[in-house]
């Protein structure tokens, strides 16, 4: 490689660095302040939603003392979590915004009979070894969005105590919202940042020993509204393994 090339080389990887380091997440600051995403009644009904699912597959989320949200954003998922009884005594949120951050701790200061605690973490790199160990960890909405997200799956089994639980919700691939996203990127019109839907080769290989599945469903868009809701709806009543999200529980091996 010639000189000049190898500049050029290195350029780009300090340009690269530089938007995984501050743009990307910059992104995500920005869509926590102003995006209709952020809108804090669809944030809470989406979390209720996505709980009561979990728990018409058996989850009872009451039993848990110490729970990790990884990819946590401003704290909805949690906040549902402690209004119903419980015994929970520590929450630790992670996540790369910290808007999303900042707005979880003023969401969850009331709780002073608890244990919260937040981390500026990019999930795409390991966390410190002597965090710790959860009877559940949340991954909602955050695999997706993740690079690395085998290295963020390694951080989740290497904090998840023996026969301790993991709750993740996937985009799916078999639905018309991952044909959208797809347009919406050849477009340059996608404004989520990278975004990877899970497959079940992808599920397969992930859960080789280390998880066994205690209960997984499909579902089609939830809370939306317009006519991709519309035909995800319909094309998941037709053949149930198409739908947007995919709600799965694994208990740690």
């Amino acid at each position: 490689m010639s000189i000049n090339k190898k500049g050029n080389f290195l350029i780009d990887l300090v340009i690269l660095y530089v938007y995984k380091k501050f743009c990307m997440y910059s992104i995500w600051d920005n869509i926590w302040e102003k995006d209709v995403y952020s809108k804090e009644d669809d944030r809470t009904i989406r979390s209720q939603v996505k709980l009561d699912i979990f728990k018409s597959m058996g989850v009872d989320f009451g039993n848990y003392q110490s729970i990790g949200d990884f990819g946590g954003g401003a704290g909805y998922v949690v906040e549902e979590i402690l209004k119903a009884p419980n015994v929970i005594k520590e929450v630790c949120l992670y996540d790369g915004s910290q808007t999303a951050l900042q707005l979880a701790k003023e969401k969850l200061d009331y709780r002073k009979d608890i244990v919260c605690k937040f981390y500026h973490q990019d999930l795409n790199t390991p966390l410190p070894a002597d965090h710790n160990k959860f009877d559940l960890i949340l991954c909602f909405g955050i695999l997706e969005h993740l690079e690395k997200m085998d290295q963020c799956l390694d951080s989740v089994y290497n904090c998840l105590k023996s026969g301790g639980d993991l709750l993740i919700v996937w985009s799916y691939r078999n639905s018309f919202f991952y044909i959208q996203r797809k347009i919406l990127h050849l477009l340059g019109k996608w404004n989520y940042s990278y975004q990877k839907e899970v497959t079940k080769k992808f599920l397969d290989r992930f859960l080789d020993g280390k998880f066994k599945i205690v209960s997984q469903k499909i579902v089609p868009d939830i809370c939306g509204k317009g006519i991709l809701t519309s035909m995800d709806i319909i094309s998941h009543k037709l053949i149930d393994a198409t739908g947007r999200y995919m709600f799965i529980h694994l208990k740690k091996i």
